[in-house]
């Protein structure tokens, strides 16, 4: 017996580091070549692409017994050339790539250039991803392995939109902004953090380091977590097994969720302008990564919950005998 399981140990492993050594090689490339940009999230910079591998770790971990694909030559070869294609681009983009990009984004007129610019990356990334994962692990992995290309799929997507209809541009969107204010208003006077003041979508602050104000759009206020959450999250419920009502309370929880932390997100940043500092430079390198930090937690800390639910009502109804 022991025999014949140390074989299949040994073919998942191989698999494994053949993938992700595939996976590290153009993220190496992009390390060395401008880390900073693997730091800062939104239309700032690559700190998306982590959170993809985050997600397509977890999934790896929890449907690991089902990778028992062999490596060949001809898979290693064709995962190394999908590797250094995409290293490729990366290192171009480093150079004069980005330029040419760019150029032609203002050449069609695009309104904001900075996420035109983000967005090809996102698409690149999710075309490598999407190629990766069934040239190692088969087609039926694309299915078993979705959260990370939705991702940056919807990445790209919401990138797409900011760059056409960037600002207050997109005015059914921009609606939501004074709601998000007006709460993290109330929030900063229920603490006592200092002054505040809101006009639309304006918040002017007061505190100890000075007066300081916050502009918000639609994509900063969340709405591009919202549309990422809705992909990530219907995905996930087509893979439980449960009842359509349940599917529909889940997916209501978890959206009225995503937006509370939207607004924690906003008045985190209001905390920081009012408590930490007032500084420009920093507090936009805490605006980079302040939205994933909060919306990656608490997504994965909701679908475990989900998980952990729908399982206690199998079980349940396993032991009444009625499934």
């Amino acid at each position: 017996m022991s025999g014949q399981t140390a074989p299949k140990r040994r073919v998942l492993n191989s698999s494994a580091r053949l993938f992700f050594l595939s996976l590290a090689i153009p993220l190496s490339v992009i390390a060395i070549l401008d880390y900073n940009s693997l730091l800062a999230a939104w239309n700032q910079g690559r700190g998306g692409f982590l959170f993809a591998i985050f997600f397509l770790i977890l999934e790896f971990l929890d449907s690991k017994g089902w990778f028992v694909n062999q490596t060949s030559s001809s898979k290693i070869i064709a995962s190394i050339v999908l590797s250094l294609a995409i290293s490729t681009y990366f290192i171009g983009a480093e150079f004069s790539l980005h330029t040419a990009i760019e150029n032609f984004g203002r050449a069609l007129n695009v309104p904001l250039v900075f996420s035109w610019i983000w967005l090809w990356d996102y698409i690149v990334f999710f075309v490598f991803l999407i190629l990766l994962i069934p040239t190692v692990f088969g087609l039926k992995a694309i299915r078993l392995l979705p959260s990370a290309n939705v991702y940056l799929l919807g990445m790209a997507l919401i990138l797409t939109l900011d760059a056409f209809f960037p600002f207050d541009t997109l005015g059914p969107l921009q609606a939501i902004v004074p709601i998000i204010l007006q709460s993290v208003s109330a929030m900063i006077v229920a603490f006592n953090l200092g002054s505040v003041a809101v006009s639309n979508n304006t918040m002017v602050l007061d505190g100890v380091h000075g007066t300081f104000s916050i502009s918000v759009f639609w994509p900063s206020a969340g709405v591009h977590s919202i549309m990422i959450y809705s992909l990530i999250m219907f995905l996930f419920l087509i893979k439980i097994k449960t009842t359509n009502k349940r599917r529909t309370v889940y997916f209501a929880i978890g959206a009225v969720g995503t937006f509370l932390v939207n607004i924690l997100r906003i008045f985190s940043l209001a905390s920081y302008v009012l408590l930490v500092s007032a500084d420009r430079a920093r507090f936009e390198e805490f605006h980079a990564v302040a939205g994933e930090i909060l919306f990656l937690p608490w997504v994965l800390a909701f679908l475990f919950i989900v998980g952990k639910v729908e399982s206690a009502i199998y079980n349940k109804q396993m032991a009444r005998g009625t499934v």
